[in-house]
């Protein structure tokens, strides 16, 4: 192995790693000059940051905001909603995206910062690999706090926020969706509704005309007027008719009735959203402390997630940013994001075993972040442990008395 010995160091030709004398030496520049290199860090890990979000954010709000709009055209949600629903859902989102995109803009910047030798130039000064993890710890830190927030507090209230829409355009989809002059199927197309004309505050219908079975009978219902409703209890939606007629079974035969009515009632469709089919999203995190099971249980461990991946992404992308430039090429960023995506699966994977109960509470997603820890703290310290064991080693051998033969 070839070593090249120059004026600040050692290069050990066979891994292109620059090793500092002065590495460890601090004094000669003193805390502030290490300052300024913590802000040039940080400055270039917050630009690559920001465009790492800017992108992630466009991306995501594109696509939502396509689905929303096909929601719209299909009346399944009203047009005046679809902005309100897009801001929602990035706060939601964004305890996903603010980690992912730190990581990623810092293991951009030291790449860069590698390629260019100015890791190097900034080791050889003083600013070393402690100082390196220390300058990401506290910018990571500050993330965390603002992640927490988000994931603790902002996030369920968007998400309670979002299921409130939901329901409520549940209740007005029928009604925004219908058109006059066209025919509008109704639970699988059992039930088709036609009418005339719609009122401006989308509440009420007139000239009304629906037609479905019931009991294995073909019926007709007609009004001059008709407006939808919801039951509060079950959810279920119903066309009110009012002073119409309603006509059952087949002209000409024994079971042909008409019969005229002052208000009539005909649910076209049953709630399928089961509240009790699992724990709501937008529930507070002081409510989940409270709440028994496995469900709440994941969600709260899934909330505090979310500031801790905030401190170890970070600290993954030191470890990986600081890969030899030869190895930086063969892994590069498509290696980083499958790394993160790998961890973000074993947490996803930690959640839906701990919703079922498969997995024990005590260990739950914590389980995903030790075993990721002490692959980076095992990474980072790896070289001062074999330092550390070589002197070791070699102070037992100095310290063996000599054997004559």
């Amino acid at each position: 192995m070839i070593r090249r010995e120059g004026a600040g160091g050692v290069r050990d030709a066979g891994t292109s790693v620059f090793i500092c004398r002065n590495e460890r030496k601090t004094g000669a520049l003193g805390a502030a000059a290490m300052m300024v290199l913590e802000r040039y860090l940080w400055r270039e890990s917050l630009r690559a940051f920001g465009a790492v979000l800017l992108l992630l954010t466009c991306a995501y709000a594109s696509s939502r905001f396509v689905q929303y709009l096909a929601d719209a055209a299909a009346g399944k949600l009203g047009s005046d909603l679809i902005l309100e629903l897009l801001g929602l859902k990035l706060l939601s989102t964004s305890v996903l995206m603010l980690p992912l995109s730190l990581y990623l803009g810092i293991y951009m910047a030291l790449t860069r910062l590698g390629r260019d030798h100015e890791l190097t130039a900034m080791a050889c000064i003083g600013f070393g690999a402690s100082r390196l993890v220390r300058a990401t710890l506290k910018l990571a830190c500050g993330f965390a706090l603002v992640v927490g927030g988000l994931s603790l507090y902002v996030a369920p209230w968007a998400e309670d926020r979002l299921d409130t829409i939901a329901e409520r355009a549940r209740t007005e989809s029928d009604i925004t969706g219908i058109v006059p002059g066209r025919f509008k199927e109704f639970t699988e197309g059992d039930r088709i509704l036609y009418v005339e004309g719609v009122s401006d505050d989308r509440r009420s219908m007139s000239n009304v005309f629906l037609q479905g079975r019931q009991e294995g009978r073909l019926g007709v219902l007609t009004s001059q007027s008709a407006e939808l409703d919801r039951e509060p209890k079950t959810g279920d939606r119903y066309v009110v008719f009012k002073d119409g007629r309603r006509y059952t079974g087949t002209p000409g035969r024994l079971d042909y009735a008409i019969v005229e009515y002052r208000k009539y009632a005909v649910r076209i469709d049953q709630d399928r959203h089961d509240s009790a089919a699992g724990l709501k999203p937008g529930t507070p995190t002081a409510a989940l402390w409270t709440i028994p099971g496995g469900p709440a249980t994941a969600e709260l461990q899934w909330r505090i997630a979310m500031p801790i991946t905030a401190v170890v992404l970070p600290l993954l992308a030191v470890v990986l940013g600081r890969l030899p430039v030869r190895s930086q090429r063969h892994m590069g960023l498509l290696s980083a994001v499958l790394i993160y995506f790998t961890y973000s699966n074993l947490l996803t994977i930690g959640r839906t075993l701990a919703k079922k109960g498969d997995l024990s509470p005590y260990l739950g997603l914590w389980t995903v972040h030790v075993l990721l820890g002490a692959v980076i703290l095992g990474v980072l310290y790896y070289p001062w442990l074999r330092q550390r064991l070589r002197e070791l080693w070699a102070a037992r051998f100095a310290r063996a008395p000599l054997r004559l033969i």
